[in-house]
């Protein structure tokens, strides 16, 4: 299968291996992503995913729960360039 195109749900519950994640959804996401072929998260879904960051009680991908922004106690990584953010309290790749 080539590159596939996720929405916000699609790549929240792929990658918290929710059970709301269809079967088919899952495969295709799985098949994609051994072959090497990408994974296109559009910008909106970023924006999405950082709202309900900000928004939530809880991590929507690695479910830590917090009274304040679940992303300062989300124990996946965030993978970003941006340095305030590196050099921020947030656990951080580049």
């Amino acid at each position: 299968m080539p590159a596939v195109v996720v929405d916000t749900h699609s790549i929240t519950w792929y990658l918290a291996k929710n059970p709301a994640l269809s079967k088919a959804a899952e495969a295709a996401l799985d098949r994609a992503s051994a072959e090497g072929h990408p994974i296109y998260v559009p910008s909106i879904c970023l924006a999405e995913l950082l709202w309900s960051l900000l928004r939530a009680a809880r991590c929507p991908i690695c479910r830590t729960e917090s009274s304040q922004q679940p992303l300062l106690r989300c124990k996946v990584p965030l993978v970003s360039r941006d340095r305030k953010i590196r050099a921020s309290v947030v656990n951080t790749i580049w």
